[in-house]
């Protein structure tokens, strides 16, 4: 894990810092004289599990956008794939709803379609009910990949980059990018581009180049099973980019966005 503008510590001779498996546990820091100072997550400024930080775009919308996915490095790259409220993008782990974050595999049951939850749940019917609607920031994939000052988009910030930007859809073996995708021009003139990275169910990539899947940070409130997501509706030439709901246990890239 690399560490960025965390913190100076004065009069220390020598030091060991030890990084947590999860960003949520923060840091324990150990020094020579046998002391353990621990620093809890929300008091870091800044944790990064990535060295590519992208830059922030504006384009004239109520948040910036990051230039690139999260585990990219440059905007044509498809990046990495989580399964929603996980930061970590394991190629090798089955992404199904046994391996889902928060789902309890004690009781649930995939061939019967029943699902419990642990956490971001609105139903007695689906686990044990917090009512957490958005993404902590210790489940944000794009808080874990760069630091507090990013995180995933909400529902309503996805649907403005729809509604309020100018939407181009470019073919595999375009000049600009190389790769099929959507191209978003904001009010300001300035765009990004999201490739159709498709998704990743078990082990395999889906659909790489011919589907666009994204992540938001909203729990489709209406059922815990789903998440929001940027995504393609609707068959053949008449597909159209909408925020529609998704089964939490896919592997989506995420775009991240901030305020600064």
């Amino acid at each position: 894990m690399k560490i960025k503008n965390l913190l100076s510590i004065v009069a220390v001779s020598a030091f060991v810092i030890i990084p947590a498996t999860t960003a949520a546990q923060g840091l324990k820091i150990y020094t020579k004289d046998g002391k353990i100072t621990k620093i809890p997550y929300t008091e870091l400024d800044k944790v990064a599990t990535y060295d590519d930080v992208p830059e922030s775009v504006d384009m004239g919308l109520s948040v910036k956008w990051a230039s690139f996915n999260v585990g990219a490095t440059a905007p044509e790259e498809y990046g990495s794939y989580f399964m929603w409220a996980s930061t970590v993008d394991n190629p090798e782990e089955k992404y199904n709803k046994l391996t889902c974050p928060y789902q309890d595999p004690d009781f649930a049951d995939p061939d019967d379609f029943i699902d419990y939850f642990i956490k971001y749940c609105n139903t007695q019917d689906a686990g044990i009910p917090d009512y957490i609607y958005t993404l902590e920031p210790m489940d944000d994939a794009a808080t874990a990949a760069y630091g507090s000052n990013w995180r995933m988009p909400t529902e309503s910030e996805m649907s403005e980059l729809i509604e309020k930007c100018e939407v181009e859809k470019l073919d595999e073996g375009n000049e600009e990018y190389g790769v099929a995708g959507y191209k978003f021009t904001g009010p300001s003139g300035n765009s990004i581009f999201l490739p159709m990275a498709g998704y990743r169910f078990l082990t395999t990539i889906y659909y790489g180049g011919e589907e666009l899947n994204y992540w938001t940070s909203s729990l489709y409130q209406p059922s815990c099973l789903y998440a929001n997501a940027l995504c393609m509706k609707g068959y053949g030439v008449n597909k159209t980019l909408a925020v529609d709901f998704k089964g939490r246990y896919l592997g989506f890239p995420v775009r991240a966005v901030t305020s600064k």
